[in-house]
């Protein structure tokens, strides 16, 4: 069993891992950022059916158009992703 002081010295340098080695967070178990990944997730889920509404409302052409600046928004985010 760990004294509070080594707890509390074993959670910063886990903190610690998480923010400067994402790779080791990912390995050892979990994301490195769940919360931030999970506002991601939300975003995009909300965005995505923008495209549908679109459709609906303004027709193919722009729900098409919509849905390909997406696409790109999608692809930047991914090449970028090295939080």
């Amino acid at each position: 069993m760990l004294s509070r002081a080594d707890q509390r010295r074993l959670d910063e340098i886990a903190r610690h891992l998480r923010d400067t080695d994402p790779e080791f967070a990912m390995a050892m178990g979990g994301p490195a950022r769940p919360r931030a990944y999970r506002m991601l997730l939300t975003v995009s889920v909300v965005l995505w059916t923008l495209p549908v509404a679109l459709t609906a409302l303004g027709g193919w052409l722009l729900g098409a158009i919509t849905a390909v600046v997406l696409t790109a928004a999608g692809v930047a985010l991914l090449l970028c992703r090295r939080w």
